[in-house]
């Protein structure tokens, strides 16, 4: 009798989890739709968003690795680089200079 007891507590937590999961993979869809809904709104062709995510990933990733890196090189180096197109003075032909 009480393995018949524990099967059906068993199966009730299985029932639990499993509409856990529904819930969750219904909010993933309506999430989804929303964003669907947004695209098509939207009124750029699918290619350039395709390619405007795939450099936010890699803007991503290469901040990413810059904080990786950075604590592998000299603060100096690290604040040279930072003011590198920066002038004194704020000029704006030192600055034109610098981006050729």
């Amino acid at each position: 009798m009480s393995d018949y007891v524990n099967d059906a507590v068993g199966y009730a937590k299985l029932v639990v989890e499993l509409q856990t999961k529904v819930q969750q993979q219904d909010k993933i869809i309506r999430d989804l739709q929303g964003q669907i809904e947004i695209q098509n709104k939207i009124k750029l062709p699918l290619s350039v968003v395709k390619q405007v995510t795939q450099l936010e990933s890699k803007i991503d990733k290469l901040e990413n690795d810059l904080k990786y890196y950075k604590r592998f090189v000299p603060q100096q180096v690290i604040e040279e680089r930072e003011n590198k197109g920066k002038s004194a003075r704020g000029s704006l032909s030192a600055t034109l200079k610098n981006n050729k």
